[in-house]
């Protein structure tokens, strides 16, 4: 099983951070180490959509819903060859800020070697730094620059 995880505190506001959450779901090519590309291929409602995401290995299916009140996004994957399970991002406020939570639980369908599986530990912690320097530095807001 692939759980991992990594939480990192912010200076930036809770409302920026989750306007780059959202842009993620959009261009996640931003965000996350060597995806190259996604398309949105069906939406739902206001708050969940299906998309396609391309990067080195096979294109990762997903279906991605997301609650604002809770400032919560989950990446459910569909019908993917290797792996089955989901990713959560999560804004957590707390008294001295906020937190960015990215934590990740892909179980392979068969075994897999360990030694064959992307390091998702080094991932995440990437896709959480790059995302907090993001919105520490000014992104949010000019996602179209």
């Amino acid at each position: 099983m692939a759980l991992a995880m990594h939480r990192t505190a912010s200076t930036a506001s809770p409302k920026i951070l989750w306007e780059l959450l959202l842009d993620k779901i959009e261009s996640p090519e931003r965000y996350v180490p060597d995806v190259t590309s996604a398309e949105i291929l069906r939406r739902y409602a206001d708050n969940a959509v299906e998309r396609m995401m391309h990067g080195p290995g096979d294109p990762i299916h997903e279906l991605i819903v997301w609650d604002a009140r809770s400032m919560t996004i989950v990446f459910k994957l569909v019908d993917h060859p290797v792996y089955r399970g989901f990713v959560t991002n999560m804004i957590l406020v707390t008294d001295s800020g906020c937190e960015l939570d990215f934590t990740m639980n892909w179980q392979a369908k068969r075994g897999l070697d360990p030694a064959d599986a992307p390091d998702w530990q080094a991932m995440l912690k990437v896709a959480v730094l790059k995302t907090i320097h993001m919105a520490e530095s000014g992104f949010a807001g000019r996602q179209s620059d």
